[in-house]
């Protein structure tokens, strides 16, 4: 009589029919060289005896007991985060290659597989446990490397693209949205230059032989690439040696500097208009900060009578009328040291051959880029002052002439007045 016939339950030819497919399912359970354990949370509901050499467990079954209790405490994060992961991704498997010391061999690495499952109305977790050989560790670690690799050259922001033979292998993510292609199928087998503008096509040849030729990396350059909608774009673009499959192939890697070009032509173009105004006006330009005198425009000699190089060098003291070095001070100061708003300053200078003029000065701090600079404004008033004084002064003439009328003086008195007067 074997097990079968001996167990009691078996009257029924139900129990009998599932007493015989447990069994069968355990027997084919054993053998396998994979560790099955099927897991209620922690407790294990099922396990097979690789499962038990794996975990160097003693006993027929682990049933009834923890996995943690089984496995060391060093691994219980790694395993309880796979078993998380695993219930967040029902139907699906997620793996994990975990370390720990076994008996006779020290530190070995062990696969681990976890699925989560619906049996009988019920979520259970499926756990398979597999050791890396050497060759199974080496294909993993490779496989990693590869995986590491290929998430780099998709978060690098730099389109990067691999041809062989004159044709394309490989391209990355950056590299397909800078040409506006949907995916690398647009681009795997096509010629490697049909995305080169012609003209710059001799150029892409002559650097790629000079690259199959020294085998040293060309250096960027610019050139112009066709996009998916049919324009071009300027981009940098550089060449490196590669293997692909143990073959000779190109690496290059480029760039989108279409906005860079399009803020530096607006940059030249905003500089040439601010050069033409300040050149041909006849207000005094200057830029300076604490370090110096940036810029002066051509005007400041007409009014200064000192060259342009001159005047860059120049000690302000030495320009200005010495009745005004100490307003001029604190119109310096309140500039330099971070006042924002417009300060003006009239005041007398003295030109080289020691005549005196009037200059109206307005000064404003901006921020260009990092730097905090000083533009400043000077217009020469002396004409304006001289001429105002000289109204002033026949104003006063006048005054006296109505006065003398009124008095109705005699012509010997008059004359005698306008010798005082006039």
């Amino acid at each position: 009589m074997n097990d079968f016939q001996s167990h009691s339950a078996l009257d029924s030819p139900h129990i009998y029919d599932h007493a015989i497919e447990e069994a069968l399912e355990r027997y084919l359970m054993d053998l396998l060289d994979t560790g099955i354990i099927v897991l209620r949370g922690t407790n294990i509901v099922r396990d097979n005896r690789t499962a038990r050499q794996l975990l160097q467990a003693a006993g027929d079954s682990l049933k009834g007991s923890s996995l943690l209790d089984h496995l060391p405490a060093s691994t219980h994060d790694a395993v309880l985060a796979l078993l998380a992961r695993s219930k967040t991704q029902p139907g699906h498997q997620v793996h994990e290659t975990i370390s720990w010391a076994t008996e006779h061999e020290g530190e070995c690495p062990f696969k681990l597989t976890a699925s989560t499952i619906r049996y009988r109305g019920e979520l259970l977790q499926v756990l398979l446990i597999s050791r890396l050989d050497e060759n199974q560790r080496l294909l993993q670690t490779l496989r990693e490397r590869d995986q590491r690799f290929q998430q780099l050259l998709d978060i690098v922001p730099d389109g990067i693209a691999v041809h062989k033979d004159g044709k394309t292998v490989y391209v990355n993510k950056v590299a397909l949205r800078i040409l506006g292609l949907k995916d690398s199928e647009s681009w795997i087998g096509r010629p490697a230059l049909s995305f080169v503008h012609p003209d710059d096509r001799q150029t892409s040849i002559n650097r790629i032989q000079e690259l199959y030729r020294t085998g040293k990396p060309v250096p960027f350059i610019e050139e112009r690439f066709l996009r998916s909608d049919g324009k071009y774009i300027n981009v940098e673009v550089a060449a490196f040696p590669f293997l692909e499959k143990g073959e000779p192939a190109v690496q290059v890697v480029f760039r989108d500097i279409s906005h860079r070009k399009e803020m530096l032509a607006a940059l030249e173009r905003n500089e040439r208009m601010f050069r033409t105004l300040a050149e041909t006006t006849n207000a005094v330009i200057f830029i300076f900060d604490e370090v110096g005198v940036h810029y002066i425009n051509p005007a400041a000699r007409d009014i200064t009578g000192y060259d342009v190089d001159t005047l860059k060098h120049l000690e302000s003291e030495k320009l200005v009328h010495p009745d005004f070095h100490p307003q001029l001070q604190q119109w310096l100061d309140a500039l330099l040291t971070g006042d924002s708003r417009v300060h003006r300053i009239r005041m007398k200078i003295i030109t080289p051959e020691g005549k005196e003029r009037w200059i109206d000065v307005t000064g404003k701090a901006v921020e260009i880029g990092d730097e905090r600079l000083i533009l400043g404004t000077g217009f020469d008033i002396t004409y304006l002052l001289e001429t105002q004084h000289e109204l002033q002064q026949n104003n006063q003439r006048l005054e006296v002439m109505r006065q003398i009328d009124a008095a109705g003086l005699s012509t010997n008195d008059l004359q005698e007045i306008a010798k005082v007067v006039f």
